[in-house]
């Protein structure tokens, strides 16, 4: 038995055991069946443990943050991407399975996997109805029109470019880079299909925000694009953008 060394008038601790029956019976079982899949798969796995507040989610974010600047092959990435959003479905973890297909997706359209990005379309999407946060919609929309855009399914990529202006219209949120982004791309897929009327109205919408591109040749390509709009208008102020 175990003495206080405090005093008598002291409270003393009263040790109730170890809460074993919250230790599944079969722990070694499954963990043997998860060590032989992940041998099978040649998968290096690190169990993560810690107390509630101890920074394991913190550390997640850090290697999501990891593999997006990292240059592994894509063979890699969709080997070790794939797994763990496959994981993160089966476990109910969301919000990490919304940031991993999202950067599955990324790297699709980086590498032109337009064929992989239709195998996963029907996961983001149901991951997607799940969720209220306006930022993750807004990343769920740009890349469904980023994707249709590339396939040249124009109509398509507007409507997913339209309902991200509508997020940020009705919302009243302070326009940013994605704002102005979608309003431009909006803008060429309307003069792609020779709806210019409509593609002025979009481009329009950028002309006082133009500080919010990414780089110079985005903005460059925007002032050509929209150059280009005024002209077939017969616009006056045409050659302010040439």
């Amino acid at each position: 038995s175990i003495r206080s060394r405090r005093s008598s008038s002291a409270p003393r601790a009263l040790f109730l055991g170890w809460p074993e029956k919250n230790i599944p019976v079969n722990n070694n079982e499954l963990a043997d069946k998860n060590r032989k899949l992940l041998d099978e798969k040649q998968i290096f796995t690190i169990n993560l443990l810690g107390s509630p507040g101890s920074g394991k989610t913190c550390l997640l974010e850090k290697l999501i943050e990891n593999i997006k600047t990292n240059n592994y092959s894509l063979e890699k990435l969709d080997k070790m991407i794939g797994y763990n959003l496959e994981y993160s479905c089966k476990h109910n973890y969301n919000d990490l399975a919304l940031e991993l297909i999202h950067i599955l997706f990324e790297v699709y359209i980086q590498n032109n996997k337009l064929e992989k990005i239709q195998l996963i379309i029907s996961k983001y999407y149901e991951l997607y109805q799940g969720s209220k946060d306006n930022e993750e919609i807004i990343i769920y929309y740009n890349d469904m029109a980023r994707f249709f855009m590339k396939t040249g399914e124009y109509h398509e990529a507007i409507s997913y470019y339209s309902r991200i202006r509508d997020v940020f219209e009705k919302e009243e949120l302070s326009y940013n880079d994605k704002y102005i982004y979608a309003c431009f791309y909006e803008g060429i897929c309307y003069k792609n299909i020779n709806l210019i009327e409509k593609s002025y109205d979009c481009l329009k919408k950028v002309i006082n925000y133009t500080e919010k591109f990414k780089t110079d040749k985005d903005k460059g390509d925007y002032y050509h694009e929209f150059a280009i709009v005024n002209i077939l208008l017969y616009k006056v102020e045409a050659e302010k953008y040439l």
